[in-house]
């Protein structure tokens, strides 16, 4: 807090100093807004501190789907924007009187302090209710573990979040709220939502899954589209999931996507889904081998044991010798 306050009085200072560009001005308060949303995590102590936080998280312990009133949640973002309210009735002068920078807007700055208070109530509120635990027990079960948050302020976010994306376009920002908004729509499951961000999202890195492209693109809408059982546009997401692990692009649950990518696969051949096993699961490759062993590596091995006995293999080494001889 004493840094961010030390930071804004810096960038209030700038402002009525006429020495400086708009430019300087919006960027110093951009970096404010980033500081804030990359401390998220750190954020938590604070927050559960501020009454409304605490009135939120009582209604979601008695039941995880209770519909929040988005008034409560306005009133969390209104506390948690106190130590910066001076920076943002500034940027809201500076809209006001459209006066912009070559670079920056004030309406991007201020879309960006919402990503940032957005992304703190997002990490305060994900382990609150069963749904952290459900979604764990799932991925002991083959599946892929989904983000968790209550389902109400998933919503409330996501509109929220929604809003930033039409204005942030600063290459520091832009993927962080598209991974925001793929995350939120998988918590809401909105199809849709997830669509949007990662179309955007893969455009900005001409269609690939580079290290700019922000968890859980596209393996979020993978698997959206594998409950819906849409198996086409499962395997096109996940086969795109596996390409950014091939060029070492860390994934946060990889085993789990492996895994789901073969099974799916498998629904269409399952010759090609071990061969897709064999070339990026961790567990057969050296894929990734420095990450954390997932659920989903034991029960891929099973599942390829299972399937080298249904094409006639003698063994798994002997289907793998065979599927991964270089012709």
């Amino acid at each position: 807090n004493i840094i961010v306050k030390s930071q804004v009085a810096y960038t209030l200072e700038l402002r009525t100093s006429n020495r400086v560009s708009n430019d300087d001005i919006l960027e110093c308060a951009l970096l404010i807004a980033l500081g804030l949303f990359r401390q998220a995590d750190y954020r938590q102590a604070d927050v559960q501190s501020i009454e409304e936080y605490t009135k939120i998280v009582q209604m979601l312990a008695l039941d995880c789907t209770k519909d929040i009133p988005d008034s409560l949640f306005e009133q969390l973002e209104d506390s948690l924007n106190e130590i910066v309210i001076p920076v943002i009735q500034m940027l809201g002068t500076m809209n006001e009187n459209q006066e912009t920078g070559n670079r920056l807007s004030p309406q991007e700055v201020l879309a960006t302090f919402q990503m940032a208070t957005a992304e703190c109530i997002n990490k305060c509120l994900t382990y609150i209710g069963d749904g952290y635990q459900i979604e764990q027990k799932r991925a002991f079960s083959g599946y892929y573990p989904r983000d968790n948050l209550p389902i109400s302020a998933a919503r409330f976010l996501s509109k929220r979040i929604m809003d930033a994306s039409k204005y942030i376009k600063d290459d520091r920002a832009e993927q962080s709220c598209l991974g925001m908004l793929a995350t939120l729509g998988e918590c809401a499951r909105d199809i849709e939502q997830i669509q949007k961000a990662v179309d955007v999202s893969l455009e900005l890195t001409e269609g690939k899954v580079t290290e700019l492209t922000p968890y859980p693109i596209p393996e979020a809408l993978a698997n959206a589209y594998q409950e819906a059982g849409d198996i086409d546009n499962a395997l096109k997401y996940y086969k795109l999931a596996l390409e950014g692990i091939r060029t070492f692009v860390m994934r946060n649950k990889t085993d789990a996507i492996v895994l789901n990518a073969c099974l799916v696969q498998a629904q269409v051949d399952c010759t090609e889904a071990l061969k897709m096993a064999f070339e990026f699961s961790p567990h057969f490759s050296d894929m990734q081998q420095f990450g954390l062993i997932g659920a989903g590596r034991g029960l891929l091995v099973q599942q390829c044991e299972a399937w080298a006995r249904e094409l006639g293999y003698g063994s798994l080494d002997a289907a793998k010798d065979v599927l991964t001889k270089k012709d």
